[in-house]
């Protein structure tokens, strides 16, 4: 488990290959505690912190199965040559639909509405590793279409950013609405760098927008990101690495052409608004606007800038290989 997740950290190959890999899945079975699980009824099971925490490993070892997969299917040497949307898409649909399963399976004793008398809740890092996933996953769905051959399917085209739209928000929902008895419980090694992959996917989708209005929006939910991290990093350990990750080695340099604000408010009342974030509204694909998606390329960042001895600036927005007035 702590290969796959340090591959996925660390932008490294697995060490551990499946064909070297014989170990039977984990039972209850597996476990010697102090407590003799056999012997506890249902009620006790849900109250046992035990229980909760086998119960809790083992379905992250499931989650990392998929993980693997995930990696072995599309972050391999070979596998990133390939850059064919459809074909991409088309065995990435396995895939996501083991993570709706794993999703829908929770038990009810893992959610994250549980809390614990006098107790912290430790059960952030399990759902936010699922985002973690779904997000490595659709990060190269994403980078293909960006890349030759231009994907030719405009269902497909819409149907992944669809999908990127709802796991982004949902993630960025997930880390705003967390309590202060979930970020000072345990998180996995690997949640720093989650968090602050949320926030490069969160950019990526920005700097492939296909509309003026999508764009706006992901530059206000980039900008709404980065402001819960800061705010909440204070108790967070976590969060603190993410917030100067993204904000030192990813975006500092790039704040004026992303249009991202790094710098804390004066007045706090006037900080991005993550109400929408905090609540159960959602946008649609076609909530931006007119979508050229039969245009010749993709919303390119780069080619609408300008270096200058004070940095990198905007000359206008660049959509589709068209320049668009201000």
């Amino acid at each position: 488990m702590q290969d796959r997740w340090t591959a996925l950290a660390y932008g490294r190959p697995v060490h551990i290959h499946d064909d070297d890999w014989a170990t039977e899945d984990l039972t209850e079975a597996d476990f010697a505690d102090n407590e003799d699980h056999s012997l506890l009824n249902q009620g006790d099971k849900q109250r046992s912190f035990v229980f909760t925490g086998m119960l809790q490993y083992i379905n992250m070892v499931q989650l990392t199965k998929i993980l693997s997969s995930v990696l072995s299917t599309f972050y391999t040497a070979r596998a990133s040559r390939g850059q064919d949307t459809i074909l991409l898409y088309q065995r990435a649909q396995p895939l996501f639909e083991a993570l709706r399963q794993w999703s829908n399976n929770i038990p009810p004793e893992l959610q994250m509405g549980i809390t614990y008398q006098r107790k912290l809740c430790f059960h952030g890092y399990l759902h936010f590793s699922y985002h973690g996933v779904m997000i490595t996953l659709l990060r190269r769905l994403i980078r293909s279409t960006i890349l030759p051959p231009r994907c030719v399917d405009d269902q497909v085209l819409a149907d992944i950013r669809q999908l990127a739209l709802q796991t982004a928000q949902g993630a960025i929902a997930f880390v705003t609405n967390l309590r202060p008895d979930h970020l000072e419980a345990f998180w996995y090694f690997t949640s720093p760098y989650l968090f602050s992959l949320l926030g490069s996917f969160t950019t990526l989708l920005l700097v492939t927008s296909l509309s003026s209005q999508e764009r706006t929006f992901w530059q206000e939910t980039l900008n709404s990101y980065l402001w819960t991290l800061r705010v909440m990093s204070k108790s967070s350990g976590p969060m603190q690495y993410a917030v100067n990750r993204l904000e030192g080695a990813i975006l500092r340099g790039l704040e004026h052409s992303l249009a991202v604000n790094l710098n804390e408010p004066i007045d706090d009342n006037v900080g991005p608004d993550v109400a929408s974030f905090q609540t159960a509204q959602t946008f649609e694909f076609t909530d931006f606007g007119d979508w050229d998606l039969a245009a010749d390329g993709a919303y390119d960042l780069l080619s609408g800038m300008i270096l200058s001895p004070e940095g990198l600036t905007m000359r206008g927005d660049t959509i589709s290989g068209r320049d668009i007035v201000n």
